[in-house]
């Protein structure tokens, strides 16, 4: 049973919040952080880099694709790289690539400017990537992220899949043939 201020009850954006479990969901800030540089870190920092090191177990040297340069997808940029993972960073914004260049994506892909983004991930990486993350929650950006893993890879499903992207199709013959495993990604704690 999880809760988050914001979705499942009255939180967030309120001067004063109850937190369930603060005991467990509320960290001490050091000294060298302020509420406002901390703020800025918040969920979408939190959810990558669970997603990413504890789910993911993204290692030094191997390749990881993220679909999606918003404030999830950016953080998954930064902890990858801090991990010293070869970055492809997909989306459909040449501002948002951009940034994700900027905080060391080492290749960007624009979706509108390829016809299969998939294959030029495969071929950037001579088979796929290790770890696939899908920051967005669409039916085609968990297509193309689960299509860009080599054998043996992870998927990382951050985005939420709501309406009529809730009930992805799943090529569960390659799933099972390339040992791919997939991760549903909520927060920073399951």
């Amino acid at each position: 049973h999880q809760t988050q201020p914001g979705f499942t009850h009255w939180g967030s954006f309120a001067e004063f919040v109850a937190i369930h479990q603060a005991d467990v969901n509320l960290v001490n800030l050091p000294e060298t952080i302020s509420s406002l540089e901390a703020a800025s870190l918040g969920c979408r920092f939190a959810t990558a880099f669970r997603a990413i090191v504890d789910q993911g177990q993204l290692n030094s040297g191997e390749s990881i694709a993220i679909f999606g340069c918003g404030g999830v997808g950016l953080s998954a940029i930064l902890i990858a790289k801090a991990l010293e993972a070869r970055v492809i960073a997909v989306d459909i914004s040449p501002e948002s690539l951009q940034k994700a260049k900027s905080l060391g994506a080492d290749e960007v892909v624009n979706a509108t400017e390829v016809r299969d983004v998939s294959q030029i991930i495969r071929e950037l990486t001579g088979g796929g990537v290790h770890v696939s993350v899908d920051a967005l929650g669409s039916l085609t950006t968990y297509q193309a992220s689960l299509a860009s893993l080599r054998k043996r890879g992870r998927h990382l499903q951050i985005g939420l899949m709501t309406g009529e992207h809730a009930r992805p199709e799943t090529p569960m013959g390659r799933v099972i043939a390339d040992e791919l495993q997939l991760y549903g990604c909520h927060g920073m704690q399951a």
